[in-house]
């Protein structure tokens, strides 16, 4: 019995390990690689502040957008990691992170806010 107490113990204690390494990589501001039209003529950055706060501003030649949002990294048992954006309506979801090191970031929406996955694909790109 106690064995098996350690070695649940182990086992969330990586996990929480594995998170933590995950939010110290992403946090901070990530400029987005123009992927489609939409995105061409602006410069769009993503935020990933303390908190779990995300600010997007969006900037155009003659306007600028910023807004916010919620994000939570998630681990699972294969080490699958993906981050869950709510509060904003257009990129609310569940992003599988493809790839995630110091000056790259590769998100992919898995799954939209109402838990769907029929039409939930986007692919953003960003550089730090």
């Amino acid at each position: 019995m106690q064995k098996k107490i350690v070695t649940f113990l182990l086992i969330i204690s990586l996990f929480a390990s594995c998170k933590k390494h995950v939010i110290s990589k992403i946090e901070g501001e990530w400029k987005m690689v123009p992927l489609n039209e939409y995105f061409l003529d602006k410069n769009v950055t993503w935020n990933f502040a303390e908190g779990d706060n995300l600010i997007i501003t969006e900037v155009a030649t003659d306007t600028t957008i910023i807004d916010s949002a919620k994000y939570e990294i998630k681990v699972n048992v294969i080490g699958k990691k993906t981050i869950l954006i709510t509060d904003r309506k257009s990129n609310n979801g569940t992003y599988l992170i493809n790839k995630l090191n110091k000056s790259v970031l590769k998100l992919e929406r898995t799954v939209k806010d109402d838990g769907e996955s029929a039409g939930a694909f986007l692919w953003y790109e960003f550089v730090k």
